[in-house]
């Protein structure tokens, strides 16, 4: 006798358990606890970003702190969980990723033993730790019954439209209040103090308004129209276009666009598999075609892209060559274990190729100077783990699944940090890391229930129809007395 596919595993408090045992009921407990972390952990993002994203020491320490607090605390409170209510199944996905998290913190926190700097690298290894209460964070928020599931893109679009009115405010009246001019040119800053780091939250902020936006059109095609919410709305996306313009930062625009080019080969892909299994020919060759087209498109732009550059002159390209030449150079002195997390500038100064940088302005490469090819193995396999789209719909209707556009801008912050540096910036770090544990749900949160009930959900198909049958044959018999 084999088991229904129907039934579903529940996450949550049991109600009672076998033989009228009741189970201690932790919904209420649970629910407040998590929302107190959860929010602790937006305020803190709030205030690093407030203090120029928390990369100065004095600001960074005492927040990388707070950060691994709340991480213990998160792990404290999974572990009651667990002890109260007992064993429950935990996805592969998320066990996966949050395994590696925790593996790639502590290989950073371990580097202060061969670092140039011990306790620079232990605070960059605290950074890491705290980084995993806000994956987790992220992954408990959509929990919420206020918001539903839009309450991470709500916190999102909140914080750049208040960011983007405020510097708006202050380059219309020419302050220097979160305004930077190079050149002669202004440039918005943002709290970050960088202009390409406030563009990389601003690209994040409006992936999370599109989620806002395919809500708001279901609701109002239901519902009718809501002229306020509408209103309000669009004004929040004319606000953070507005600023993403005004910072001038090709890189977060160009990153932007790959990661919803990728976003749009995985559709195909996917597309080109289900119609393979299905024999649907015509879907197989669209989805072929947009595939090519989308390959094509990314061969000719970075083919334009590349003769485009003037290398013969200090310009910022020629800076970034020389920066990676040199941290190339750097790293292979000590490839395995690298020279310790957050001394790129002390390792890399014997190396020196142009002006002095503090960063490498490549993810990959500042990781592998400091913390060795360990480190930046791990790194990649955390990023893996964390991106690997997870949405299994047909492509019509990937574009209403929230988690599709919330990737795009977790993505596109990876890939903006191919050429700059932004998650070095421990607000923007710990925001990424929020953003991607909001790609994990729940599995009682994330399935499409129907509205027959659970008795009904978990009947074997052919009981349906017995049933029914004996229905009709009770009413048969009923007639012939």
């Amino acid at each position: 006798m084999t088991h229904s596919s129907t039934s579903k595993t529940v996450v949550g408090p049991p109600t009672a358990t076998r033989r009228g045992h009741r189970a201690p009921r932790l919904g209420a407990w649970w629910t407040y606890a998590s929302s107190v972390l959860t929010g602790a952990c937006v305020l803190l993002i709030v205030a690093a970003a407030l203090r120029e994203g928390a990369m100065l020491p004095a600001v960074k320490h005492p927040t990388s702190a707070v950060a691994t607090g709340l991480a213990m605390t998160w792990g404290v409170l999974y572990l009651v969980r667990r002890l109260k209510v007992g064993h429950q199944v935990i996805p592969r996905a998320w066990l996966v990723s949050i395994g590696l998290l925790v593996a790639g913190a502590a290989w950073v926190l371990m580097s202060a033993l061969w670092s140039l700097d011990p306790v620079t690298s232990i605070w960059e290894g605290l950074t890491w730790v705290g980084a995993v209460g806000f994956l987790v964070a992220g992954r408990t928020m959509p929990e919420s019954t206020r918001f539903g599931r839009t309450i991470i893109p709500v916190v999102l679009v909140l914080l750049g439209t208040v960011f983007g009115i405020v510097s708006l405010v202050s380059y219309a009246q020419g302050s220097d209040m979160w305004v930077l001019s190079v050149g002669g040119v202004r440039h918005l800053v943002g709290p970050l103090g960088y202009a390409n780091a406030f563009a990389g939250l601003l690209i994040v902020t409006l992936c999370a308004s599109a989620v806002l936006v395919l809500d708001l059109f279901n609701r109002t095609r239901a519902q009718g129209r809501r002229l306020a919410g509408t209103a309000a709305l669009a004004i929040a996306v004319a606000v953070q276009v507005a600023a993403v313009a005004l910072t001038r930062s090709r890189g977060a625009l160009a990153a932007l666009a790959a990661a919803a080019v990728l976003g749009l080969f995985f559709m195909a892909a996917r597309q080109i598999r289900w119609s393979a299994r299905d024999r649907n020919t015509r879907g197989r060759a669209a989805a072929s075609i947009v595939a090519l087209l989308l390959l094509a498109a990314v061969v000719t732009v970075a083919t334009m892209e590349i003769r485009s550059l003037d290398l013969s002159i200090q310009s910022t390209e020629q800076h970034r060559v020389q920066l990676w030449q040199s941290a190339v150079d750097t790293a292979q002195e000590r490839p395995t274990l690298g020279w310790g997390a957050g001394t790129f500038y002390e390792a890399y100064s014997e190396h020196r190729i142009g002006p002095p940088s503090r960063f490498a302005h490549n993810l990959f490469l500042q990781h592998w100077v400091e913390t060795g090819i360990i480190g930046c193995v791990l790194l990649a396999a955390i990023l893996i783990a964390l991106l690997w789209p997870r949405w299994k719909m047909p492509w019509r209707r990937s574009f209403a699944d929230r988690r599709w556009w919330l990737w795009i801008g977790a993505t596109s912050l990876v890939f903006q940090n191919m050429i700059d540096l932004s998650l070095y910036f421990p607000a923007l770090f710990w925001l990424f890391f929020l953003v991607a544990g909001s790609l994990f749900r729940e599995p009682a949160t994330d399935a499409q229930r129907s509205p027959t009930p659970p008795e009904t959900q978990a009947r074997p198909k052919g009981a349906s129809r017995r049933s029914s049958g004996s229905k009709k044959n009770r009413s048969q018999s009923r007639r012939a007395v």
